[in-house]
């Protein structure tokens, strides 16, 4: 949620996000619900403020079920999204180091599921990452302020980048197998660069 806050007024796109109010009390109130449901349309994404590998992103296909998930979830930050129609299953994920993109691969999940994470059942292949998304995922980066991140990307009914989140963490392996690049080694070598 502060990644979306900070990013928030600097010309990325990115999908309508709500925060959702933290609930000490145990008060059942659908007043937010009913918000939630009015400005963001079904399907709706949910996603635990605090998790990994796509296990805390969920797709909420109703109101009834948007009522469940807050009942579950209303003592943890949590927040909702747009769903983004057009990418569903697949996305961008691009490394920038130092401002700079130094690997991209699309990532796909055949088995129907709206997550594209390897970890989900995704897979990565290969692709020339068009100009727009270069200059987003490094935009978000210098805005962040990090020397190391993954951003991932969604692609909108007209193919521009909407980005999804910034990774601060982002993992390796699959992106490192597609691109035959040493991503560890440009990382390492950036961290004793700036030592110097």
């Amino acid at each position: 949620m502060l990644t979306y806050i900070t990013l928030s007024n600097n010309g990325i796109k990115m999908p309508k996000t709500i925060s959702a109010p933290l609930n000490y009390a145990g008060i059942d109130d659908e007043t937010f619900i009913k918000e939630v449901a009015k400005e963001l349309s079904f399907p709706i994404i949910a996603k635990d403020n605090f998790g990994s590998l796509g296990k805390e992103v969920y797709l909420i296909k109703n109101y009834d079920e948007l009522v469940a998930f807050e009942k579950d979830h209303k003592f943890s930050a949590h927040l909702y999204q747009e769903f983004i129609e057009s990418s569903k299953g697949h996305d961008f994920r691009i490394i920038v180091i130092d401002d700079k993109v130094v690997a991209s691969m699309k990532r796909c999940n055949d088995n129907g599921d709206f997550r594209s994470n390897v970890a989900q059942g995704g897979h990565g292949e290969l692709i020339n990452l068009p100009e727009s998304f270069k200059e987003a995922a490094e935009k978000a980066a210098k805005i962040l302020n990090l020397d190391y991140c993954g951003v991932d990307l969604l692609d909108d009914e007209e193919g521009d980048p909407v980005l999804c989140e910034v990774n601060s963490n982002a993992f390796l392996q699959e992106i490192e197998r597609i691109t035959g690049k040493n991503i560890a080694g440009l990382y390492a070598k950036q961290i004793v660069d700036a030592l110097k």
